[in-house]
């Protein structure tokens, strides 16, 4: 019969549950940058569109749309899981 190693590590449930909940965090906050950056693309990429069917010259960087975005909204799922 062949020897069967069993694992030197074991792990209590709780801190399969922590580990397991962590992955989860990391894996939703990772997703959720991703989804905010490919956002972000499109709509800049939307804004150059509209600007250069307007007439847009390259030598007006200052035309380039500014940004703004609330922290409580895009953040607010941290506040969220901390309580």
């Amino acid at each position: 019969m062949a020897d069967i190693q069993r694992p030197r590590i074991r792990l209590r449930p709780s801190e399969q549950r922590a580990i397991l909940l962590f992955g989860d965090l990391v894996a939703s906050a990772g997703a959720m940058f991703a989804a905010l950056y490919i956002w972000y693309q499109f709509s800049l990429a939307r804004e150059i569109a509209r600007l250069s069917i307007a007439g847009f010259r390259n030598s007006a960087p200052s035309a380039l749309p500014q940004t703004s975005s609330n922290f409580r909204f895009h953040f607010g799922f941290i506040f969220f899981l901390s309580s």
